[in-house]
């Protein structure tokens, strides 16, 4: 055979067989499984859907939990009084309260005969009053320790804690009050080289 007899090939003839073959190879490659894909889809869903999403179809809804309140003491009485204690700075005082008209008892005497400020007298009776439930239960206390403005503090935080322990539906309201939290200020001791605390002594040139 002669080189004329050789047929020419041009470039256009050598990328046609490749093509060719990817063409090939495309349509030779399998069809996907499409529903069996959507089917474990479908299932991992399922799964990991939470208990009671009303989304997962055959699940009813779930109400949800009331909170459970502790029922209110029946078994108090003047003999056997609900007991509690309560501080303020360097006072204390041991709370008795059981049901009765109102009584306000403190070392043996009358609140307003105890505590001659309106102030403290209020302060004292605060939980009552915040309860409403001041003319419902008796109170007797024995304070010692500190002033009126401690002891007044101490009665009421002690009244506070008795009546949670009476009736805890109040502890929610006495609580957002502040009355069932010990207040912790106390007066800071006096320093060495100072009048008090922290006051210095005054200087003069003359």
């Amino acid at each position: 055979m002669t080189e004329s007899d050789t047929p020419e090939t041009t470039p256009a003839d050598e990328t046609k067989p490749v093509a060719e073959t990817v063409t090939e190879q495309v349509v030779e490659a399998p069809p996907t499984s499409e529903p069996a894909e959507t089917a474990e889809t479908a299932a991992t869903d399922e799964a990991a859907a939470p208990a009671g999403d009303p989304s997962v179809v055959g699940e009813p809804e779930q109400p949800a939990a009331e909170a459970v309140v502790a029922a209110p003491r029946r078994d108090v009485d003047a003999r056997n009084p609900v007991w509690a204690v309560g501080r303020r700075k360097s006072s204390t005082a041991r709370i008795r309260m059981f049901p009765g008209g109102g009584n306000f008892v403190i070392n043996g005497k009358p609140l307003d005969e105890y505590f001659r400020l309106v102030k403290d007298q209020h302060d004292a009776t605060k939980p009552l009053h915040v309860a409403d439930v001041r003319k419902k239960y008796d109170v007797w206390v024995n304070a010692d320790g500190g002033g009126m403005t401690g002891q007044s503090g101490a009665v009421a935080l002690g009244v506070a804690r008795a009546l949670v322990i009476l009736e805890p539906a109040t502890e929610q309201v006495l609580r957002d009050a502040g009355l069932m939290s010990r207040d912790a200020r106390v007066k800071e001791r006096k320093k060495y080289g100072r009048r008090g605390a922290r006051r210095g002594f005054q200087f003069s040139k003359r």
